[in-house]
């Protein structure tokens, strides 16, 4: 785990993998006012329906095995995107040698090759590109498990889309809150969370992705339980979701595009999958 404090005054918990949170938070005692709230674990009559699990421990199993049900919805759409896929291919400008052309080639003219200029010919070549998308999974309070999961199947069908297209793809996935002040002259407290959870060299595993991709406990029961083992001085709620700032991500991640389960699910028929995958390819294209 890597703990920093960004430009934007964010406390950021950067985990280089799932077994890296897993890990970080058995073994990292929750503070005074995490014990307090101890949302992550509360097993009260309304909790399934706001998490989908009904326990933490249920949602460690899911973290650790998969979610088969949500793996089965990505997967689905995985083999049909493969189906239609025309393989990962892109039109690109090649300099080719040819008989006439725009630039010579003195190596074969001083031999006597007829073959001895640069052309320029419009071919086919493999992308292989690599991108990183940061799924910030950040909702209201009032956003229901339904709305969250489909948030995330359409960038899990973006993200398959693009590695058939032969794209290779880092996935994060996080959120980031802020406290407000209850004072004008009170410092406002900001903390984010951020997971790999996908190498860019390895295929879409939707098992491996389910949960905490797509699943709402990943973020109201794990991301929760990091927020009560923070080094923050907790507000009366876990925090206003908030978008990540490039400051916050690009020191620990590089180039990336943000993708936001907030505005997908305020601006659904703004944000298409195919709106998703244009906006992930303008960000490829400027890397």
């Amino acid at each position: 785990m890597i703990l920093s404090k960004t430009k934007t005054e964010t406390l950021l918990y950067y985990f280089q993998s799932v077994g890296d949170l897993v890990t970080w938070i058995d073994k990292t005692p929750q503070t005074k006012l995490g014990r307090e709230y101890s949302s992550s674990t509360a097993t009260d009559s309304s909790r399934k329906e706001f998490t989908g699990t009904e326990s933490f421990d249920e949602a460690q199993r899911l973290l650790r095995d998969g979610d088969s049900k949500l793996a089965r919805m990505i997967n689905d759409t995985k083999r049909d995107i493969k189906a239609k896929s025309h393989g990962g291919n892109t039109k690109a400008n090649m300099i080719v040698r040819s008989a006439q052309g725009f630039l010579p080639d003195v190596g074969a003219y001083m031999t006597g090759h007829p073959v001895n200029m640069f052309n320029i010919k419009q071919g086919i070549k493999p992308i292989s590109k690599v991108i990183s998308v940061v799924y910030n999974c950040g909702v209201g309070y009032a956003t229901t498990t339904n709305q969250m999961i489909s948030a995330a199947v359409k960038v899990s069908e973006a993200i398959a889309t693009l590695e058939a297209r032969g794209y290779r793809v880092n996935i994060y996935v996080g959120k980031k809150v802020m406290k407000r002040p209850l004072k004008r002259t009170s410092k406002i407290e900001k903390i984010g969370t951020l997971v790999k959870i996908k190498d860019a060299g390895k295929p879409l595993d939707p098992l491996r992705v389910s949960y905490p991709l797509a699943h709402p406990s990943f973020s109201r029961r794990h991301l929760f339980a990091v927020a009560e083992r923070a080094k923050w001085k907790m507000p009366e709620t876990y925090g206003c979701p908030v978008s990540f700032d490039k400051s916050d991500l690009t020191p620990n991640i590089g180039r990336h595009i943000q993708l936001s389960a907030m505005e997908i699910i305020n601006n659904e028929g703004a944000n298409s999958i195919e709106s998703i995958i244009r906006q992930i390819e303008e960000a490829a294209r400027k890397a």
